[in-house]
């Protein structure tokens, strides 16, 4: 079964289509959530979408979504609360070319290191 949603209507297709498009043409996307993501538990990814079709990405160093800065666009890592760091580091995205886009690990890949962490927790 597919994880993802059916579209029902034309309505909906032209919606989905329109999201699309406005993602792949976003020049920089900015997240500074103040709460780490566990408010919803999919925020994380709004980052990891952008950054896989390689779009510039500024966030606070907080939570999964700096552990995916820090992984993927370090440049883009601010500390948590600091504006004038967020300002400058929105800045110098704006300016800088495009990255490249990623390619995240599969799930294949992710089951397999949590595996072994927990193996290595385990004894």
């Amino acid at each position: 079964m597919s994880s993802w949603p059916r579209i029902k209507s034309a309505r909906e297709a032209a919606l989905a289509r329109d999201a699309h498009q406005i993602r792949r043409t976003r020049v920089l996307v900015i997240y500074c959530h103040p709460v780490a993501e566990s408010f919803a538990a999919s925020a994380h990814r709004t980052v990891l979408e952008a950054l896989a079709i390689g779009r510039s990405v500024v966030g606070w160093d907080h939570g999964g979504v700096g552990e995916l800065l820090g992984r993927y666009y370090p440049e883009g890592r601010v500390a948590l609360g600091d504006e004038a760091a967020l300002l400058a580091a929105t800045l110098r995205a704006l300016e800088a070319p495009t990255p490249a886009p990623i390619h995240p690990q599969t799930l294949q890949q992710m089951q397999a290191q949590t595996l072994e962490l927990y193996g290595a927790v385990a004894g």
